[in-house]
């Protein structure tokens, strides 16, 4: 009798300890979801800065008096130029 709650026993700590390092919510498994909350958070983290300058752009561009700011969107995006400017415009031979 003995013996069999003894078996009994490791065969159940066998089947716990499986279950804690290769089964589901596994130890492994709970390590790479970290990690991969590690890098979800700096993702964030860096489109949270882009969006902090986009959001500035967007104020400097709503202000009426910074009208610098839309002339120079203007010119980067568009490709515009003011009347009586001259447009170089420098091509790289090699593509």
């Amino acid at each position: 009798m003995k013996n069999l709650v003894l078996v009994s026993l490791v065969i159940l700590l066998v089947y716990l300890q499986g279950r804690l390092w290769f089964g589901d919510n596994s130890v492994a498994e709970i390590r790479s979801l970290q990690s991969r909350i590690s890098q979800l958070e700096a993702q964030n983290n860096v489109q949270q800065q882009v969006n902090d300058q986009l959001r500035a752009q967007v104020r400097a561009m709503k202000d009426q008096t910074e009208q610098d700011a839309l002339i120079e969107q203007a010119r980067e995006r568009l490709g515009l130029i003011a009347p009586g400017e001259t447009l170089y415009l420098f091509v790289d031979e090699q593509q």
